[in-house]
């Protein structure tokens, strides 16, 4: 699944809304970038927040700011407060 506006359902921080909060739930494992996500933060449980996504994403990471390329998001599943927790597929156009 991915994002819906109305229904809040997500699966992969690439695909959630500038402003919005969340939890991380997971990272796929089998994304090159997988073990660098993990050292910078993007752990289970860890709260996330969408400053800016543009190219290069700012991501607030447990209260650190982090500047990431758009594309290494889609290994991070996450989880909106308020809406279904939706792991199961990743984001359109995901390589990894």
């Amino acid at each position: 699944m991915i994002f819906d506006a109305h229904s809040q359902e997500l699966g992969t921080l690439d695909r959630l809304p500038e402003g919005s909060h969340g939890l991380v739930l997971g990272i796929d494992e089998d994304h090159e970038s997988a073990c660098t996500l993990r050292r910078l933060g993007f752990n289970e449980g860890a709260n996330i927040e969408v400053i800016r996504h543009a190219n290069m994403s700012m991501i607030r990471c447990d209260g650190a700011c982090i500047a990431l390329h758009r594309q290494l998001l889609r290994a991070v599943c996450v989880h909106c407060p308020g809406g279904k927790a939706c792991c199961m597929n990743r984001a359109p156009n995901s390589t990894n």
